[in-house]
């Protein structure tokens, strides 16, 4: 595992982000700060709603106080945006740390799929296959050096994939 480094995740709802973060929190270290998981705290714990800028706004908070502590970090945010990208990469220089980008791949057909899956398992979040479709359409793809992976193809895969290119 190397230190300082912050790898930004980018991707549509069910491309997974989540699953490949859970998966080098719990297997490397990384600590995984997640927007949704944010939102979801305002929602549930405190009864307010949060838009998007509120959440970036937070996690920013807890990314800085990682970076102080010298903590290699996982944004596990729909980065999907240049401008909330652009905030994370400028932190990342502010404190001597390096980034990796990261962008989940994938069909309408398979994140339709997932979304299914969670509509069956009750999740919170809940999109259509218009408001996916609309997603993929607007994700701004990364101007910087970036690592895209296919979360259709087998979890090994694709977390083999994913580690080799943070550890280089």
């Amino acid at each position: 595992m190397k230190n300082n480094i912050m790898i930004i995740f980018i991707g549509a709802p069910c491309s997974g982000k989540t699953t490949h973060a859970d998966y080098l929190s719990e297997n490397y270290g990384y600590l995984k700060v997640s927007t949704d998981d944010i939102k979801n705290f305002y929602t549930l714990e405190k009864n307010m709603k949060l838009d998007i800028k509120d959440a970036f706004f937070w996690q920013s908070i807890f990314f800085k106080l990682l970076f102080k502590q010298k903590k290699t970090i996982i944004s596990d945010s729909n980065s999907d945006k240049k401008e909330f990208r652009r905030k994370l990469i400028e932190a990342c220089e502010e404190y001597g740390y390096n980034y990796k980008i990261i962008y989940f791949k994938n069909s309408l057909e398979v994140l339709s799929k997932r979304m299914n899956e969670r509509r069956i398992n009750n999740h919170p979040f809940i999109l259509s296959k218009e408001s996916l479709g609309n997603y993929l359409k607007n994700i701004e793809i990364p101007d910087e050096q970036y690592l895209e992976i296919n979360t259709s193809e087998p979890f090994d895969r694709t977390i083999k994939q994913l580690i080799d290119y943070i550890e280089e």
